[in-house]
């Protein structure tokens, strides 16, 4: 645990740096010009400004590093952004997002994660809707922290932000096919320009994938993990005058998969030697579907100031049907569904930029329905060993839940002198949830209680202040100092019960206090963000497993605390060089936490909170002849050794891993055509993402009385070849 000498230690190091910097700016004078790095602009704070006027910890990825990455969603960059986890399944529908070690897997539909995602101002939904694609996408920004004044709730470990291509007068476009191993075959583009010159503009964009699956189900020699991925965005943007700028979005995307879940390495049956293999009997199906409108209304008054309105619906919906034992046997399967319609209004207004006082206001309202249907049937094999009849139900769950949320917030800075500025702000939600709630055994053979059916409200209110305070020490580099607030609502275990006082949880609440340096240095060569950072936690929502019902719920675990740093770092040596490295260092541990068992679990680490994580990047290219010329990208990102669970237990350790990635290829044409090989873990790195230990379902049975251990491992190596083409 880091000691309060430590703690200043890190507070000195970056004042340190705040002060050494001005003389290498000055030294820096004297360097040739370079091609410099472009400006980093963001829009965190509901207004675009450059990335070094933002007193938050946001990493900002633009469509030209997006593309030498290779990414095509949100999925694929999760390993670039240090303190950031995208994925600890590698299931569709649950996506757990981690930043700085927080995490919620809202495995139901009373249960909200602690991160949130955003398209274009608009939060997408639950976590099925998480794994964005990247078409058209013009740059995805991560801010780390809480950011509770500006996003409002849910968002307490951090927001991600994506943000698309606008269509304008320009016709532009691009286009890429590839094909990999597996079976792999992905197309994505789009093309967007004037429908009528300086008053309607249009953009479509679509995506697909297809592969034949990674790993082997040997109960039948079936593939699983396998990509039926299929949607589109368009936009329709009108500007009547140049004060009005109207646009209405719309998204679409479906996946239907065999998903690789998970496999048994220790246990009595199913644990079958070697990764990505398992042993189900009823192979497992996934089927997730989300889709949204949106209308983006900005109008300009006459002093200068910006009205906003953003109108959209969402949908998302979830099937699974999936085997519950997973050791060769027909003895129990799930057929699961999750249906959420979302509706949201925000209204804002904006000062002009560049002013004195700069601020925004808004309100916002957003409204949540979801139901749930999670019956778990006896298998063939199970049926005869009872003596009862094939397909009875162990378990049913009828539920729904609706959540009306209300918000007003307001964020303001003031530019004391050139050198200082002061910003303040607060949000206040008040939120209101209800919830129908059944659980029964349709078949009285007495695996779970009969409980309800039954209703339960949840109304509370939280307030949500952010401070800072920013000294520009030069024109290109700042230092400040932030304390920032966030919340999470409350809710409802839909899940499996064995009691009903395990049904509801209550709110969490984290203060943020951070220190931070930005800057740009050597002629605009260089660009370096440092900050640190300690968290406080209160209630933290926490999964636990019960059982007496063989499932998780989420209860509060008391207090935690978190201390950390992270340093991203871009940089130009020669305009044919890009380079940059990314580190984040943590430490996340409860300090008050008794579990469901009565067990003391103060000083252990958050789940998924590994200590380091980094990533360094290289680009290069050259001309070969007119026209033509080569480039390599390479990418090695590295993540420290964590755990699963919350009780720290050797079985559920994931293991440090490294992976490196690689792309080189021909650009012909001045960026018009390129043709590009590619890998990801290029030295097929076996790391598991994923682990838990417990009981199996049918542990009662004397045969399946043991402890099983369930690894879900990360991708293995891909590979192949791409096209791309721009205009």
């Amino acid at each position: 645990m880091p000691t309060a000498t430590t703690l200043s230690g890190r507070i000195r190091a970056i004042l340190a740096f705040a002060v050494a910097m001005p003389a290498v700016v000055n030294a820096a004078e004297t360097v040739a010009p370079a091609e410099s790095l472009e400006e980093v602009v963001v829009t965190a704070r509901k207004r675009a400004e450059n990335a070094r006027d933002v007193p938050l910890s946001i990493v900002s990825l633009g469509a030209a590093e997006l593309a030498a990455q290779d990414a095509s969603d949100l999925r694929d960059i999760g390993d670039n952004v240090p303190n950031v986890i995208i994925g600890t399944s590698a299931q569709d529908r649950h996506q757990n997002i981690v930043i700085r070690g927080i995490s919620t897997v809202a495995r139901s539909i009373g249960q909200e994660t602690g991160v949130a995602v955003y398209l274009d101002g608009v939060y997408t939904g639950r976590t099925e809707t998480y794994n964005q694609q990247l078409a058209d996408i013009d740059h995805v920004e991560f801010l780390r922290g809480p950011q509770g004044t500006i996003f409002g709730k849910n968002t307490t470990a951090g927001a991600i932000s994506l943000t698309t291509i606008k269509p304008g007068d320009q016709v532009a476009g691009d286009a890429t096919l590839s094909y990999g191993n597996y079976g792999t075959f992905e197309g994505s583009g789009y093309v967007s320009g004037p429908l009528k010159e300086g008053l309607l503009y249009g953009k479509i964009a679509l995506y697909g994938a297809n592969s034949d699956g990674y790993a082997t189900n040997v109960y039948d020699a079936s593939r699983a993990g396998d990509r039926h991925d299929g949607g589109g965005r368009f936009q329709l943007r009108t500007t009547p005058n140049e004060n009005l700028d109207i646009t209405l979005s719309g998204d679409l995307t479906k996946h239907h998969n065999t998903p690789y879940r998970f496999e048994v390495t220790t246990g009595t049956f199913g644990n079958i030697p070697g990764p990505f293999t398992f042993d189900e009997a009823y192979p497992s199906t996934e089927k997730t579907s989300n889709s949204g409108l949106a209308l983006n209304v900005d109008w300009r008054l006459a002093g200068g100031s910006t009205i906003t309105s953003i109108t959209s619906w969402r949908k998302s919906d979830w099937t699974d049907h999936s085997d519950e034992t997973w050791n060769g046997q027909k003895l129990a399967y799930s057929d699961y569904t999750e249906n959420s319609t979302y509706a949201s209004e925000e209204l804002r207004i904006a000062s002009p930029a560049k002013s004195t006082l700069e601020y925004v206001a808004g309100l916002y309202y957003s409204y949540q329905k979801s139901d749930t249907h999670t019956p778990v049937s006896i298998g063939d094999d199970l049926a005869a060993l009872f003596g009862i009849p094939d397909g009875w139900q162990s378990f049913d769950l009828r539920s729904d839940v609706k959540t009306d949320g209300y918000a007003v917030f307001g964020n303001a800075s003031y530019h004391l002198s050139p050198s200082w500025t002061l910003t303040a702000g607060a949000r206040y939600t008040d939120e209101q949830k209800h919830l129908n709630y059944q659980q029964f055994d349709p078949n009285g053979l007495g695996f779970v209680p009969n409980i309800g059916p039954l209703s339960r409200d949840y109304s509370k209110g939280a307030f949500t202040p952010t401070v800072s305070v920013v000294y520009a020490v030069t024109d290109r580099m700042n230092v400040y100092a932030t304390f920032s607030s966030g919340y999470k609502s409350g809710g409802f275990n839909v899940d499996t019960l064995s009691t009903v006082d395990h049904l509801s949880f209550d709110p969490e609440h984290v203060y943020n206090y951070e220190l931070g340096t930005k800057g740009e240095f050597l002629n605009g060569r260089l660009q370096a963000n440092f900050d640190v950072f300690h968290m406080d936690y209160k209630d933290l929502q926490v999964t636990q497993y019960d059982p007496a019902s063989f499932s998780n719920y989420i209860g509060n675990a008391a207090t935690a605390r978190i201390n950390g740093a992270e340093l991203d770092v871009l940089a130009r040596p020669a305009p044919n060089w890009s380079l940059s490295a990314r580190i984040g260092v943590l430490d996340a541990k409860f300090t008050t936490f008794i579990d469901q068992y009565g067990t003391d679990l103060a000083g252990n680490q958050l789940t998924f909170a590994p200590k380091f994580t980094g990533a360094l990047a290289i680009q290069y290219s050259t001309p070969i002849e007119p026209g033509v010329a080569f480039y390599f990208n390479g990418e090695y990102t590295y993540r420290s050794s964590s755990y699963a669970d919350v009780t720290n237990t050797p079985a559920d350790t994931l293991d440090a891993y490294g992976l490196l990635n690689a792309r080189l290829g021909l650009d012909i044409g001045n960026g018009k055509w390129r043709v590009e090989l590619f890998g990801r873990n290029l030295a097929d790195t076996v790391y598991a993402i994923n682990k838990t230990t417990q009981l199996p379902l049918l542990s009662f049975i004397p045969v399946y009385n043991y402890e099983e251990t369930t690894t879900t491992f990360g991708m293995p190596r891909t590979f192949g070849i791409s096209l791309k083409v721009r205009f």
